[in-house]
C-alpha cells in the first residue's frame, strides 16, 4: 500500500510470496508453540523468585539527598519530604546524584518517578555516570537534548510515572540524573521519588515462564527458567519436525542448557549447550525428525552452580514442513514518510526509487490508499491490525495497543509461520506494543549498534 500524501507517515507496503504453484493448504505447514503451551503444574524442581536486590533510587525524605538546580529551574527546595520548585523555561534542568553506584554487568529497564505537576506535557530527563562532568557542561547539554521522555498528567495529584528507554544503558554509566520535570514555564513541581528500576531487579520478581524479554535490544517470545528448573511440554510430533529456539543469559556464570526427549520414562539428549556469554541470543535448531509421529515429553532443562540463576529459552517452536509444501515468506515492507507525489509511479517527473519503481510494474500499484493518521505511531496501528484509530485506542504517544487487537503478525503466526520484525522506528516495536504476534523483534537501537542476535 502507498498512502497518499495527505500524511506525514506515508506507508510502503510490499507483500513478496515465493513463487509456488498454489497456496500451500492449511494443514500442509503446522506449528507448536511452547510458550502457549506452558503450565506451571510441569515445572519440574521449580524454584522460588529470588529476592530483589536493593532498590536504586533518590528519596528526599532521607537525609543526604544530593540534588542541584540547573537552568529554568527555580525556588527549588525540600518541603515535607518532597523536592518542589518551579520551572522558569520550556527547557528546564535539574540534577540528582544517585545515593550509591550502580552494579556493574547490568541495563536499565525503566526509570519510575514519583511527582506532581500543575501543567506541561511531557517529562524528560538523562541518565549519565560519572565520567560526565563538569556539571555546568552537563547543563548545558541536558538544555538542548533530553533522550527519555513521556507524557505528564499534570492534574495536581501525585502520579506514578515508569519510562523505559528507547535504548540500552549500561548500569556503569548511571550515576547522575538529569531532569526536566515539565516542558513549559511557570510548572510548580514536587516530586517525593525517583528510582532507576534495573533488568536484574525487574527479572528477580518475575516467575518461571512465558514473557517477553530482551538481549541486547533483541526480543522474544521467552520462557524464563531459574536453575535447576526443568520445563516439560507433552507434544504429538509432527513429521518432518524441529525445534527453532534461542537460548540466552543474563547472569554472569555459566549456565548449561540441555534439550531432551523423554519416551516412557526414558530421555534422549537432543542438545547441550554452556553459556558463558550474558547479553546475547544463540539461535538453535534441533532435529526432532527421529520422533515423527510419536507422542513424547520435551524437556527444557537449566544447570548452573549457582541455584536460582536465570536463563531464557527465546521462542521455542516445534515446526513443521509436509514434503509436498513448497517453503512460502511474506514479507511485509513499511517505509515511513514518504511521499508518494516524489514517487515517478505517482507521476513525479524524476527518477527517485528506481526499485519501487519496478517493483510498482510488475505487482499491484494502489492509487487510492490513505493513511489514517497523520503520524507514524497511529498510523502503523491501523496498518498492523486493519482497526481505525478510534478503535485500537492509540492516539497519544503512551498509548498501547490493547493485547485484544489482533494484528497480521498474530494471523501468521497462528497459521504456522515464523514471525520477525526488524525495525529502525521505535513506534513501530513494544513502545507501541506492535511486538505482538512476533516471535522475534530487532528494536532500532539494536540496528544501530550492530549488536549481534
Amino acid at each position: 500500500m502507498i498512502a497518499r500524501s495527505i500524511s506525514s507517515a506515508v506507508i510502503l507496503g510490499a507483500l513478496v510470496l515465493a513463487a509456488c504453484d498454489e497456496p500451500p493448504s492449511p494443514d500442509a505447514r503446522s506449528s507448536i508453540r511452547l510458550v502457549a503451551h506452558f503450565s506451571p503444574d510441569r515445572v519440574e524442581h521449580a524454584m522460588p523468585a529470588a529476592p530483589p536486590p536493593p532498590r536504586t533510587e533518590v528519596r528526599f525524605s532521607e537525609a543526604g539527598a544530593s540534588f542541584e538546580a540547573g537552568p529554568g529551574i527555580a525556588e527549588l527546595a525540600v518541603h515535607d519530604a518532597k523536592l518542589t520548585g518551579v520551572t522558569t523555561t520550556r527547557e528546564p534542568a535539574l540534577r540528582m546524584m544517585l545515593p550509591t553506584a550502580s552494579a556493574p554487568g547490568d541495563f536499565v529497564h525503566a526509570i519510575e518517578l514519583r511527582m506532581r505537576v500543575s501543567a506541561g506535557g511531557n517529562v524528560a530527563l538523562d541518565l549519565r555516570g560519572p565520567e560526565k562532568s563538569p556539571a555546568a557542561e552537563a547543563f548545558a547539554q541536558a538544555a538542548i537534548l533530553f533522550p527519555i521522555s513521556g507524557p505528564l498528567v499534570p492534574d495536581g495529584s501525585m502520579r506514578t510515572y515508569a519510562i523505559e528507554p528507547q535504548f540500552p544503558i549500561p548500569s556503569e554509566h548511571v550515576r547522575e540524573i538529569y531532569l526536566a520535570p515539565a516542558d513549559a514555564p511557570h510548572v510548580r513541581f514536587e516530586i517525593e521519588s525517583v528510582r532507576v528500576i534495573f533488568e536484574k531487579e525487574r527479572l528477580a520478581s518475575v516467575p518461571s515462564g512465558p514473557g517477553w524479554h530482551g538481549l541486547s535490544e533483541v526480543y522474544r517470545e521467552t520462557l524464563v527458567a531459574r536453575a535447576p528448573e526443568r520445563l516439560t511440554f507433552a507434544i504429538a510430533t509432527p513429521p518432518a519436525a524441529w525445534l527453532d529456539l534461542a537460548i540466552g543469559t543474563i547472569e554472569d556464570g555459566a549456565l548449561r542448557f540441555r534439550v531432551l526427549a523423554r519416551e516412557s520414562g526414558a530421555e534422549t539428549p537432543l542438545l547441550e549447550r554452556t553459556l558463558t556469554s550474558k547479553q546475547r541470543w544463540e539461535p538453535l535448531r534441533i532435529d526432532l525428525a527421529r520422533f515423527s509421529g510419536k507422542p513424547i515429553e520435551l524437556v527444557l532443562a537449566l544447570e548452573a552452580e549457582k541455584p536460582g540463576a536465570i536463563g531464557f529459552w527465546g521462542a521455542p517452536v516445534v515446526r513443521s514442513a509436509a514434503p509436498r509444501a513448497p517453503l512460502q515468506g511474506v514479507i511485509v515492507i513499511l517505509a515511513d514518510t514518504l511521499r508518494s507525489d516524489h514517487l515517478e509511479m505517482y507521476g513525479h517527473g524524476h527518477e527517485t526509487a528506481p526499485t519501487l519503481f519496478r517493483l510498482a510494474k510488475e505487482g499491484a500499484l494502489f492509487r487510492d490508499a490513505v493513511s489514517q493518521a497523520s503520524w507514524t505511531k497511529v498510523s502503523m496501528a491501523s496498518n498492523h491490525t486493519s482497526l481505525y484509530p478510534s478503535s485500537h485506542g492509540i492516539r497519544d504517544f503512551a498509548d498501547r495497543l490493547p493485547d485484544e487487537a489482533h494484528t497480521l503478525a498474530e494471523a501468521f503466526r497462528d497459521a504456522g509461520f515464523a514471525t520477525l520484525s526488524s525495525t529502525a522506528n521505535f513506534f513501530t516495536g513494544k513502545l507501541t506494543h506492535l511486538e505482538q504476534g512476533f516471535e522475534e523483534l530487532h528494536e532500532s537501537a539494536e540496528l544501530a549498534s550492530g549488536a549481534s542476535s
